[in-house]
C-alpha cells in the first residue's frame, strides 16, 4: 500500500499567515498519515505501517512518528531502523522539550543496543548521529518556513524583521546598541488616537539624541485599512506592521509602549496611558534606559 498525501502550493514571501498555512498542513498531514500507519500496523500489515510511518516522519519530523516508525519497525524485526528513530525521537525531546518521553526513549534504545550489539558500547555514538541529523532537519524546517516568513518560529524579538506600509523591511537587530520604543497601536484604538501626540511631545525632548529609536507597530489584522489611516491623520512617522512581534511580546492590550535596552533587553512595560503624567513617565523610562546620570528610578506598578 503506498502512502500519499496533496501539497499544497505556497507563495514564498507570503508573510506570517502563509508560513502557519504551510506548517498547520504539514502537521496536518503527517498526523493524517502518522493514524494511517498506526491503524495499518494494529491490522498486522507492518510493511504499510512502516512505509506510511517513515512518510510521516519526512513531512514533518515529531516525536510521534518517530516512534510510530520505531514501533512498526521493531515488530517486523527490524531492531537497528528502530534504533535509529528512537534516537530521533530522543533527539527532537532534548531540542525542543517536546515530550516526558525521553528517559522512556533511552531505556528502549538501551534495551534495542544490547540486544542488537550486547553492550552498550557505542550507543552514544549513535545517539551523536542522531542528533546531527536531526538538527540539521529541523533547522532546514526553519530555513523553508523562514522562505514565508522571515519571523517564522522566531523568539527572540530582536531578530524580527517588521514590514513598512511600502513593504519596505527593517531589521530591528540593526537597531542594537540604541535604546528602541515600540508604540503598539491600531487604526480602531481611541486611546491610541489620544495618546499620539503625547508620543510626539516625548519625541522632542529626545530628537537631539541618536540613541533612540521610536518604532511606531501597527497590529491592524487588515493592512490595507492603515496607509488611509495614516494619511488622513497626517502622522509624520513610519509605521510598521507588527508581524508576530506583537504575540511573542505578549501584547494583549493596546496602547502598549515597550522600552528595549541597548542591548536588546526590554527594560520597561508600559500597558494603557495616563494623560496627565504619560509624556513625563515616558521620558523617564527612555533616560533610565539610556543611563543618564540622575535620571529618576522608575515606579512601574502604576502601568504594568
Amino acid at each position: 500500500m503506498r502512502a500519499t498525501y496533496n501539497k499544497d502550493k505556497f507563495v514564498p514571501g507570503a508573510g506570517r499567515e502563509e508560513a502557519k498555512r504551510k506548517d498547520d498542513s504539514d502537521r496536518g498531514q503527517a498526523r493524517a498519515l502518522l493514524l494511517q500507519a498506526r491503524a495499518q500496523g494494529l491490522l498486522g500489515h507492518n510493511e504499510d505501517a512502516i512505509q506510511i510511518a517513515e512518510s510521516s516522519y519526512k513531512v514533518f519530523p515529531s516525536v510521534e512518528a518517530a516512534h510510530e516508525a520505531a514501533r512498526w519497525l521493531s515488530a517486523a524485526g527490524q531492531d537497528q531502523q528502530a534504533l535509529h528513530y528512537l534516537a530521533d525521537a530522543f533527539t527532537i525531546t532534548a531540542l525542543q522539550s517536546a515530550n516526558p518521553d525521553g528517559a522512556n526513549d533511552r531505556a528502549r534504545m538501551a534495551e534495542l543496543y544490547r540486544k542488537l550489539t550486547g553492550s552498550d558500547t557505542g550507543l552514544g555514538d549513535v545517539i551523536l548521529k542522531a542528533y546531527d541529523e536531526t538538527s540539521g532537519q529541523l533547522a532546514a524546517r526553519r530555513a523553508e518556513l523562514r522562505q514565508y516568513d522571515p519571523n517564522a518560529q522566531t523568539k527572540d524579538p530582536m531578530a524580527f524583521t517588521v514590514s513598512g506600509l511600502e513593504g519596505e523591511k527593517l531589521q530591528l537587530s540593526s537597531l542594537l546598541g540604541k535604546v528602541i520604543v515600540l508604540d503598539f497601536w491600531a487604526t480602531w484604538c481611541g486611546p491610541c488616537r489620544a495618546q499620539h501626540p503625547l508620543y510626539e511631545e516625548v519625541k522632542k525632548r529626545f530628537k537631539d539624541s541618536d540613541d533612540v529609536i521610536f518604532l511606531s507597530i501597527d497590529t491592524d489584522e487588515d493592512h490595507t485599512l492603515v496607509k488611509p489611516f495614516v494619511e488622513s491623520q497626517k502622522w509624520p512617522q513610519k509605521v510598521y506592521f507588527d508581524e508576530g512581534l506583537q504575540s511573542v511580546l505578549q501584547v494583549s492590550s493596546i496602547p502598549t509602549t515597550i522600552i528595549f535596552g541597548k542591548q536588546g533587553q526590554v527594560i520597561s512595560r508600559m500597558i494603557g496611558y495616563l494623560p496627565d503624567r504619560f509624556v513625563d513617565m515616558l521620558s523617564d523610562r527612555i533616560d533610565e534606559a539610556l543611563g543618564h546620570p540622575g535620571a529618576r528610578p522608575v515606579k512601574r506598578a502604576i502601568s504594568q
